[in-house]
């Protein structure tokens, strides 16, 4: 049984109305061989290596036709589709060579995918609908802070320059902010080449440093 967490936020507005989310309490990830572990033990039929081969071969699949521009739709799953964004490329130093019309253009070795956007099938979601049994988990209220970004960015530097690293839990301790607001404002100080704030490494690895 799944249990939700009730996120309730601040009346900013003094509407007199309270603002209440709702939210999976988050669990361990059930990765390849879990999965596989599953199927053997629920469908007596479903061979190992053949299932795993499967699978390679229909990531292999999505990721071709997605690389040529197709969105691709997998009945009763969802449907795959890539966005792109801008890198840096050192080694492209025409990257913005300007086009006739005298204009600055990126060229094709300064623009990659840079996500992969899954939009669900109803009958997908409708069988975990089904499936789902909730109960009630904690209520969670959401702080807000009044410091300023700047201000935030300075108790991240200072507490740099006693810690090697600084993690998105250091900085949620630091400001008071809610995790996401926390993970994004890392990540836009990241970015900017005023500031003496740098990321490294990636996804859940990543930290900050200066």
């Amino acid at each position: 049984m799944a249990r939700y967490i009730q996120q309730e936020m601040p009346d900013l507005r003094k509407t007199g109305k309270k603002q209440t989310y709702y939210r999976l309490e988050r669990l361990s990830t059930i990765d390849t061989e879990s999965l596989l572990d599953y199927m053997e033990h629920n469908y007596g039929n479903a061979n190992r290596g053949t299932v795993k081969a499967v699978i390679a071969q229909l990531t292999h699949a999505i990721s071709e036709y997605i690389s040529l521009g197709h969105p691709v739709s997998v009945d009763g799953l969802g449907t795959f589709r890539a966005t792109l964004g801008t890198v840096e490329n050192p080694m492209a130093p025409d990257a913005h060579a300007a086009g006739e019309d005298g204009v600055q253009h990126r060229n094709a070795r300064t623009i990659a995918v840079n996500s992969v956007h899954f939009k669900v099938d109803k009958a997908f979601l409708a069988q975990v609908n089904e499936m789902t049994e909730l109960e009630s988990g904690s209520v969670k209220k959401l702080r807000v802070t009044k410091s300023t970004a700047e201000e935030r960015l300075q108790k991240a530097l200072d507490f740099l320059d006693s810690h090697a690293v600084l993690s998105v839990s250091n900085y949620i301790e630091l400001t008071g902010l809610a995790r996401t607001a926390a993970t994004l404002e890392l990540r836009a100080f990241a970015v900017n080449p005023n500031c003496p704030l740098k990321a490294h490494g990636r996804g859940s690895h990543r930290v900050y440093v200066k």
